[in-house]
């Protein structure tokens, strides 16, 4: 192994070790067995391509149906790869410096539990970024949402076209059967 091989193989394990890091590390939790079944029949029926961006028209369904405090639907629902690129778009759709620690009164960051909560009276056009690592057995699938007003979600589906591909069709799969439990 080469000299620079190495020294960045040492480097990226100590990035992956040290808890100073700016490496985010998952947790590994175990899948509940349904999901698990659901995910290997929907890749044997041939669900092993690409999905929509904006993520799979069901499970964009559930999540505003699972947000009825929004009075949202799934057209206005994005599916993201994880909580971290759903504010991101966010708050490039709504002007705002996306890399900004700075909070919005428009956007309220559900977390990683993001349905039963009473949020009380909030603004027609707040925009609502989650995650649905949560439930049971998705850390590891990493999926996000943002759930946003009609004249909004252009905008985010737009940058999120511009910045990445969809969430993989397994993790969403995964995401909408936990949501169907």
């Amino acid at each position: 192994m080469s000299d620079i091989l190495g020294a960045a193989l040492a480097e990226r394990v100590h990035r992956l070790t040290d808890p100073g890091s700016l490496v985010v590390t998952t947790p590994v939790t175990s899948v509940p067995r349904d999901i698990l079944e659901g995910i290997r029949e929907a890749l044997l029926a041939g669900e092993t391509h690409y999905t929509a961006r904006p993520g799979i028209p069901e499970l964009r369904a559930r999540v505003a149906e699972r947000l009825d405090f929004a009075g949202r639907t799934g057209e206005e629902v994005v599916i993201t790869s994880g909580e971290r690129e759903a504010l991101f778009v966010a708050r490039l759709a709504l002007g705002l410096d996306p890399l900004s620690l700075g909070k919005s009164a428009s956007i309220v960051v559900l977390g990683a539990e993001p349905f039963g909560r009473d949020l009380g009276p909030l603004p027609p056009a707040t925009t609502y970024v989650g995650s649905l690592d949560g439930l049971p057995g998705l850390a590891t699938f990493r999926v996000g949402f943002v759930c946003a007003a009609k004249e909004l979600t252009p905008k985010i589906r737009g940058w999120k076209q511009a910045l990445s591909i969809c969430a993989p069709a397994p993790s969403q799969r995964a995401a909408l059967l936990a949501l169907s439990r």
